[in-house]
């Protein structure tokens, strides 16, 4: 009997390139430092108000999101760039938030498809699990981690990835070097 063979997805490099150039947008924009701790923390929101996906695509300023939120962004972007975005309610949303996408999931299925890449690589990308500052990484570094996957096609990347794995853990005999602070 054929054995199955497990699918193989490919890594969308451009996908990839519209993240980066997204991210660089909103730097230049916002005259933010590529020192700014990268927005890791939630998958998307908005600090200025935008009617439609196109919209937030087109004018990121005022928008944060993690790479794999920005990956469903663009995801629906491709699809239904038309989709309103709704405003703020006050009982979902934080008090700097004006708002969300409507009707929009945003799951690790969806930015890995976006991407072409594996539970396991989105996991691992997507929640820092290759910065030693995790959530907490630079803008810089979540630049640099991106420009390697599309020059390398590899999203787990030990070679890469060391010099990153070490920055702030902590080393203290408490801790014993696990990477978390000891109070």
């Amino acid at each position: 009997m054929p054995t199955k063979k497990k699918a193989v997805r490919k890594i969308n490099k451009k996908n990839f390139e519209r993240v980066i150039k997204i991210i660089q947008s909103s730097l230049r924009r916002e005259k933010l430092k590529k020192e700014a701790t990268f927005q890791y923390q939630d998958w998307f929101f908005m600090r200025k108000p935008h009617d439609t996906v196109a919209d937030v695509v087109k004018h990121p300023c005022g928008t944060a999101g993690c790479v794999g939120g920005w990956g469903c962004v663009l995801a629906i972007y491709d699809k239904a760039p038309n989709t309103v975005v709704c405003k703020k309610d006050p009982e979902f949303h934080g008090p700097d938030e004006v708002g969300r996408i409507k009707n929009i999931f945003f799951k690790n299925s969806v930015a890995n498809k976006f991407f072409g890449i594996t539970e396991k690589q989105g996991e691992y990308l997507y929640y820092g699990e290759w910065h030693g500052k995790a959530t907490d990484a630079t803008t810089k570094d979540v630049l640099a981690k991106l420009k390697n996957i599309i020059k390398t096609g590899k999203v787990i990347n030990p070679k890469f990835d060391a010099p990153y794995q070490n920055l702030g853990k902590c080393r203290c005999s408490l801790c014993k070097g696990d990477g978390y602070d000891a109070v």
